[in-house]
């Protein structure tokens, strides 16, 4: 991560986003628009601060139209696509609904972490420690953090003990 953002910041907003998707689910309406036919860039791509207010209100909302990986990638990449454009609003951000229920519903990977761990590989130079490092910290805290402006149900934190989605959700 550059651009002054440091590690813990980065780790501490996927966090955000994360705990906003494991408690409810995203509206998120396409920004991407069509990616140019001869273009390829390899991530890590450029990356700015985002303000986490507004990649969390966007993960909650996105949560709703695919569940937890799409919203919480949906939050740091679509807050992205909106401030820089290219490339991030060429990323068929839709391929993500198969996260939905731990990978297509059988309850495994917790799909708040997949979504995370996808965005994190697109704008890090080293993106292992980091994720690693944020699986670790969901293990450990109690979330969710974020509380929506308009929350749909009661929030109730507790701590996942794991990275799987279905034992994330039982605890």
């Amino acid at each position: 991560m550059t651009n002054n953002t440091t590690r813990r910041e980065a780790i501490r907003l996927m966090g955000i986003t994360a705990g906003a998707a494991a408690m409810s689910p995203v509206f998120a309406g396409n920004a991407f628009a069509e990616k140019e036919k001869d273009t390829k860039i390899e991530p890590p791509w450029p990356y700015e601060k985002i303000k986490p207010k507004e990649a969390a209100e966007r993960t909650y909302k996105g949560y709703y139209e695919a569940q937890c990986m799409y919203g919480v990638f949906w939050g740091v990449i679509g807050e992205l696509a909106e401030r820089r454009g290219a490339p991030y609003n060429t990323f068929p951000v839709k391929m993500l609904k198969y996260g939905a229920g731990g990978v297509a519903v059988w309850g495994s990977l917790c799909g708040a972490l997949n979504g995370a761990a996808a965005a994190i590989y697109l704008v890090s130079p080293d993106p292992e420690p980091v994720v690693e490092e944020l699986f670790g910290w969901h293990q450990e805290v109690k979330l969710p953090d974020y509380r929506p402006q308009k929350a749909k149900y009661s929030i109730v934190k507790s701590v996942a003990r794991s990275e799987l989605c279905h034992v994330s959700i039982s605890n």
